[in-house]
């Protein structure tokens, strides 16, 4: 029997580990967007897809989507609140829960650094090909299942 430290796929596991670490590293990279953050990006996008869902987002919301912690969380909204990229509203039913909106220049902001990544994509599908490139949006697709399969169990 094995130990709980060995794994029954070493050499692909430690292959798979450092593809991600890269891959994490490389989209984190904050030169890809110059006027947000990575973490702005992703908040924007969690609120930006609450709203087409018509759903309203609270910051408990956000870390619960992003898997970032709460203090940090409210340091991203702190910060991007300064920047007047969102506002906080106070909820009719209960004036102690706080939803969050991006403000129009947050979601003009959001749409141009988007826009951006997009083009950083598009050079990625231009360098491995379309086809390739499907089969890694499917293939990323299954593994964010799988690791969400993975997370509920541990």
């Amino acid at each position: 029997m094995k130990d709980s430290s060995e794994t029954a796929y070493p050499e692909i596991s430690e292959d798979l580990l450092s593809s991600w670490i890269s891959i994490s590293i490389s989209v984190r990279n904050e030169r890809l967007v110059q006027a947000m953050t990575y973490q702005e990006m992703l908040v924007c996008g969690i609120l930006l897809q609450a709203e087409r869902n018509e759903e309203q987002a609270t910051a408990s919301d956000i870390v619960s989507a992003a898997g970032i912690l709460k203090s940090q969380v409210n340091r991203i909204l702190n910060a991007m609140e300064k920047k007047h990229l969102l506002i906080r509203v106070p909820s009719q039913q209960d004036h102690r829960r706080r939803f969050l909106r991006l403000t129009p220049s947050g979601r003009s902001q959001y749409q141009r650094q988007h826009a951006e990544v997009l083009k950083i994509m598009d050079r990625l599908v231009s360098g491995i090909g379309p086809a390739p490139a499907r089969k890694l949006a499917f293939l990323l697709n299954q593994a964010s299942s799988q690791m969400k399969e993975i997370e509920e169990t541990i």
